[in-house]
């Protein structure tokens, strides 16, 4: 199950960025993609879910979308470690992005890590930049 776990972790962040290439204009097949990919019920828990709370289903994953699209004009994800751990996946990399209004170019350190049950994706957990907790979560030490 893990190389179909790590394949699906890979078309769902495909899925993503092609909807955060262009978010006011979402490309609707990326659409289907990326919730696709999800269990309806899929627990959402991005870097601000400390703060703002975790998004629950596909409803939640769409409104954690038009939340980034409030700060961001663009948006990519890119890992250059993806790690398989049974269930799960961690994703470890570098989003860029660019902000609305000040059209400031960022690239920020990223660590994910999505839980699968019978080929969705149940539960992603965005660490923000924190690799060392991220690791931590998915049970591995340096």
């Amino acid at each position: 199950m893990s190389r179909e776990n790590i394949a699906r972790f890979k078309h769902a962040t495909d899925a993503f960025n092609r909807l955060a290439t262009d978010p006011e204009n979402l490309d609707q097949e990326a659409v289907r993609q990326w919730l696709g990919a999800m269990d309806s019920e899929i627990r959402f828990e991005p870097q601000q879910a400390e703060l703002q709370g975790t998004y629950l289903g596909e409803q939640g994953a769409m409104q954690w979308l038009a939340d980034l699209v409030e700060h961001y004009e663009t948006g990519r994800i890119e890992y250059t470690e993806i790690r398989d751990i049974g269930d799960r996946v961690l994703g470890l990399g570098t989003i860029h992005v660019v902000g609305r209004g000040s059209g400031i170019e960022a690239g920020v350190p990223a660590a994910i890590l999505m839980t699968f049950k019978n080929g969705l994706i149940t539960r992603l957990q965005d660490f923000g930049g924190d690799r060392e907790r991220a690791r931590e979560a998915a049970g591995l030490s340096e």
